[in-house]
């Protein structure tokens, strides 16, 4: 480096600066001393004085260090060019996996953040959301869709926590061993059987084996469940167990006796809103049908038998079916699914969730 190089210029500076502020700190203590004799201090008032001086000389030293930190940064050797943006690997994983999803014609989405919306007042004095299709989309959610099944009189089918209280609980017996999906307090996910419809029964199994203080903060209960641990329940368990027996309409107008959860009414051929989680990310998933095209034909890919399937396929470890039909409510920036018939309408569903998409690494909402 030659004399006149930034570097060794504004170093030469910096000595010289050290060197006059030390001096001018050794001056201002001698003064603090004849200052503390010429008021005739007594020997606590001189203290606490020039710990009052030190202190103030102390935090000039810190300022004008941080000052030629900045200083120095500026003359610093160049940064080098950021590396070329590098796809995220969990990100492109979730890119195939949404893919595969959208491929069957379904609207999916991965989730970021999950809330359980319940539109009526909850017994804990829980004051009731909004109706869904009333429900902002704005920063706080991304989408709201329909959560689990109702009667006629529309009370869920199953229970619902919000913030670790119960703000409904069903008093049929018909919906104690259905599925449930909680949002746990360490922001993960459980799927689980509900051992029957109180309050000790609809969270024994959501107890984390080496964690007693991971506990359930929300949770909604009455759904199928379609994939426990990797692998797809039996059609025994969800029709018997999980008890989704009401036949479709087409075999009730027959007198047919259903035998299986694939023929019962819940799980026909329609839209349907879903969980499933694959490889610890969770999905929302509505199984929509794909644009129909001219010349080819396409499977349904909506029954429940048929969810199941394509999604053990695809490696997911855990699914829920919530409600569907006409009582399946999809609404984000782009779109509306909703199917009202006669006499159903949007402001009729209970209960729903409220979601944040998930964006990919470095990506702004």
């Amino acid at each position: 480096m030659s004399a006149t190089d930034p570097t060794i210029l504004t170093q030469k500076l910096q000595k010289e600066s050290i060197a006059a502020l030390d001096a001018a700190q050794n001056k201002a203590k001698v003064q603090a001393e004849k200052f503390a004799v010429v008021q005739g201090m007594s020997a606590k008032e001189k203290k606490i004085h020039l710990t009052d001086v030190s202190t103030k000389l102390s935090q000039e030293i810190k300022k004008f260090e941080a000052q030629w930190g900045f200083n120095l940064s500026l003359i610093a050797s160049p940064k080098p060019s950021p590396a070329p943006l590098v796809k995220d690997p969990v990100d492109d994983e979730i890119e195939k996996t949404l893919a595969a999803l959208r491929s069957f014609g379904y609207t999916a989405e991965p989730v970021g953040k999950l809330d359980i919306l319940f539109c009526k007042n909850g017994i804990s004095g829980r004051r009731a959301d909004e109706k869904l299709d009333k429900i902002p989309i704005n920063d706080k959610y991304d989408v709201v869709v329909n959560g689990t099944f109702f009667d006629g009189l529309t009370n869920p089918l199953g229970a619902i926590i919000i913030d670790g209280r119960f703000e409904y609980l069903s008093a049929d017996k018909k919906i104690g061993k259905r599925g449930a999906l909680a949002i746990m307090t360490d922001g993960s996910y459980r799927f689980a059987q509900t051992v029957d419809a109180t309050k000790e029964g609809v969270t024994a199994n959501f107890q984390t084996p080496g964690k007693p203080n991971v506990m359930i903060k929300s949770l909604m209960a009455g759904g199928a469940l379609i994939i426990r641990d990797g692998a797809d329940l039996e059609d025994e368990n969800i029709f018997r167990e999980q008890q989704f027996n009401q036949p479709r309409a087409d075999l009730k107008a027959k007198g047919v006796e259903i035998t299986s959860a694939w023929d019962s009414d819940q799980l026909r051929a329609t839209e349907h809103t879903v969980f499933a989680m694959c490889k610890g990310q969770l999905y929302l998933i509505v199984t929509t049908r794909p644009e129909k095209q001219a010349g080819k034909t396409q499977p349904d890919q909506t029954g429940g038998r048929r969810i199941q399937t394509n999604l053990v396929k695809l490696g997911f470890d855990n699914a829920i079916i919530f409600d569907g039909g006409s009582r399946c409510y999809l609404r984000n920036k782009s779109k509306e699914i909703k199917n009202e018939k006669a006499g159903r309408k949007v402001s009729h569903i209970p209960c729903g969730f409220g979601i944040k998409i998930r964006r990919p690494h470095g990506e702004k909402p």
